[in-house]
């Protein structure tokens, strides 16, 4: 390869770095607002103990986003994907909780 065409390899491969790198950046930035949405934390302190309280409604929202924040991190393919959203939702016991 000549000189201008390594530069050329080497300038589009930056590029593609600096793109993945802000869409990573965006989805995480999505993925935290979801979390702030649905989860909330309280914290009471007196002269002596502090007591942090911290709640989170498990919406279809938060859900789905925390699973596929999983399987981006972890590149699944979608067979993995539902597996592991079947275990998550059984961990949850929303069977019992749900009347």
């Amino acid at each position: 390869m000549t000189r201008q065409k390594t530069f050329s390899w080497i300038k589009i491969l930056i590029m593609a770095v600096f793109i993945t790198a802000i869409c990573a950046t965006a989805y995480a930035a999505a993925l935290d607002s979801i979390l702030l949405r649905w989860r909330k934390t309280a914290r009471y302190q007196d002269g002596t103990s502090t007591l942090t309280v911290a709640v989170t409604y498990y919406s279809a929202e938060l859900v789905e986003a925390e699973i596929q924040a999983e399987a981006e991190k972890n590149l699944w393919t979608q067979d993995e994907l539902e597996r592991y959203k079947y275990k998550y939702l059984q961990v949850l016991n929303l069977s019992e909780m749900i009347p």
